[in-house]
């Protein structure tokens, strides 16, 4: 089964608010798993939905003497 982008998003902030709102209602030892599902559940959006970021050339790829930029294509011999 494949999802799109858009997809993923909808549902991962579909299951962040149901965690939510049974760790408020719920006030049982389950909790503290309920958060830490609600902490991955942040985790994959900021991924998901995260601006690319700038090029600061820390995402490397070093093959047959040259470096290669995986984010911006740059490349350096070394």
């Amino acid at each position: 089964m494949e999802f799109t982008k858009e997809q993923l998003i909808t549902h991962i902030t579909r299951h962040s608010d149901e965690i939510s709102r049974l760790i408020k209602q719920q006030s049982h030892h389950d909790n503290e798993y309920r958060k830490k599902l609600l902490a991955v559940n942040e985790i994959a959006l900021a991924a998901l939905t995260a601006e690319p970021a700038k090029c600061g050339h820390v995402n490397l790829d070093c093959d047959d003497g040259k470096a290669v930029c995986l984010s911006c294509g740059k490349v350096w011999e070394v």
